[in-house]
């Protein structure tokens, strides 16, 4: 989802063998979307629907959906926490760290974090956030064009996990 074009790339096959099934992309007209905020959420489904059915070679197979922010809409930061914390307490300091970054209140942001590598005193932590309005915007939009939103996820997180496969990062070339 950009300003100026919505495209869809549907991907079969596990990590090692992906292959593209679909493939579209249709033009925004001017003002339906502005700074990757959705301002027209019925035209802007009716674009998903006309990006759906344009699909080539054939259309996707399902409904399901992973849709990309673009960066300029995500707060994404690098943060560390002791390694030998996890799960709520894990979430609170994770929490507590960004928001001293954010220029966000909490109650204003959509967020989440991954676990990058654990080492043996730290955890090295991705950490992003997006203001609620624009989550609920695409989530709104997505449903009424008929789809089912799995995800949103920052534009390259959603690249790299579609692209990259382990044997390219074991090999050194992701």
């Amino acid at each position: 989802v950009s300003d100026r074009s919505l495209r869809l790339l549907a991907l079969s096959g596990k990590a090692t063998g992906k292959q593209i099934q679909s493939f579209s992309s249709v033009e925004v007209p001017e003002g339906l979307i502005q700074h990757a905020e959705i301002k027209d959420q019925e035209a802007v489904s009716e674009l998903i629907r006309t990006l759906v059915e344009r699909a080539k070679p054939k259309k996707p197979k399902t409904n399901k959906v992973v849709a990309g922010i673009p960066e300029a809409q995500v707060y994404s930061m690098h943060v560390t926490a002791p390694a030998g914390i996890t799960g709520e307490e894990l979430d609170q300091l994770v929490l507590k760290k960004a928001l001293t970054m954010l220029p966000f209140t909490l109650e204003t942001i959509a967020w989440d974090y991954n676990i990058l590598s654990t080492g043996e005193t730290d955890h090295d932590i991705l950490f992003a956030a997006v203001r609620k309005e624009i989550v609920e915007g695409y989530a709104n939009t997505i449903t009424l064009a008929g789809l089912d939103l799995v995800a949103l996820e920052p534009e390259s997180t959603s690249l790299v996990r579609s692209l990259v496969t382990k044997d390219l990062v074991q090999e050194g070339k992701g």
